[in-house]
């Protein structure tokens, strides 16, 4: 200690401790020793940790969330599912379409209808989308 005050936070035997060390001057100013105080602060980086993993969380299910509204699979009939899609695809979201769709197929037990519908969904998992593209993957039927 150069003779500044300063704090350190650290964990001991499983406890956190935060503490802080003040110089102790004698009459004419020089140094005389140190003073220090420790607090006990597991409770509280237990709390911040806990936070911090449930602020993960609640992003998580946000996230998760916003893919399904951002990708949704509707099924209108036993044959025919629609994906309607509004806005850019970006190389995350065109993931989002394709895992949505292939979990959807797998759901329902279904199949692609054409080989060039089956093409396409080898593009989408591929290939980057473009804004500004469309194209109808096709319908997507149960297997007899």
């Amino acid at each position: 200690m150069g003779g500044e005050q300063f704090s350190t936070e650290r964990a001991v035997g499983g406890r956190s401790y935060t503490s802080w060390y003040e110089p102790l001057r004698d009459e004419t100013g020089a140094l005389a020793g140190t003073v220090a105080l420790s607090l006990d602060v597991t409770d509280r980086v237990r709390t911040e940790a806990e936070r911090l993993w449930l602020q993960a969380e609640v992003i998580r299910v946000q996230e998760s969330a916003l893919r399904e509204l951002s990708t949704p699979l509707i099924p209108i009939s036993d044959t025919t599912v629609v994906m309607p899609l509004s806005g850019a695809l970006d190389s995350r979201r065109a993931q989002g379409v394709l895992e949505t769709l292939l979990e959807g197929v797998a759901a329902r037990h279904a199949r692609v209808d054409s080989p060039q519908n089956q093409l396409r969904l080898a593009a989408l998992r591929d290939g980057p989308l473009w804004a500004g593209e469309q194209q109808a993957i096709g319908r997507i039927r149960p297997v007899p």
